[in-house]
């Protein structure tokens, strides 16, 4: 008797199927031509984006432009030169100064002795806060000249 026993033996019985293995696709089986093209088209660097909850919504601004239009009440922006003609009360009369806005209407003057509040109807814009300071001198009269002298 050989060594071994009887490993000849199976060796000429039935192949048995080999269990836990699909068998592969051949050439021309329709599903190996679909599972190329997937891997194929796979952009997987480059894909497209999955949600639209990135975007910004309508109306929305820049911080450095929002705050310009939520700054301007009124027509008015703090710093604009106004004058302020103020009908009654203590300080009424006529005023020239920067403004401060407020965004519950009532916008400070500076007048002598303090600040005034007054409604956006009582003041005239002068001049924009454009960041630049303006004076004002008043030059002397020039004398005219005779022509022959």
């Amino acid at each position: 008797m050989p060594l071994g026993g009887l490993r000849g033996a199976r060796a000429l019985s039935a192949p048995r199927p080999v269990r836990g293995r699909a068998e592969p696709p051949r050439r021309s089986d329709p599903r190996r031509h679909e599972a190329r093209r997937r891997r194929r088209s796979g952009n997987l660097r480059y894909r497209a984006p999955r949600f639209d909850d990135r975007r910004r919504p309508a109306g929305w601004l820049a911080p450095s432009l929002r705050h310009r239009v939520e700054g301007t009440i009124d027509g008015f922006t703090t710093g604009d030169l106004v004058r302020a003609v103020i009908p009654r009360g203590k300080y009424a009369g006529t005023h020239i100064g920067r403004v401060a806005v407020r965004a519950n209407g009532c916008h400070g003057i500076p007048v002598p002795g303090g600040h005034a509040g007054t409604s956006h109807q009582n003041l005239r814009l002068l001049q924009r806060a454009d960041g630049y300071a303006y004076g004002t001198r008043f030059e002397k009269p020039v004398e005219p000249r005779s022509i022959g002298s």
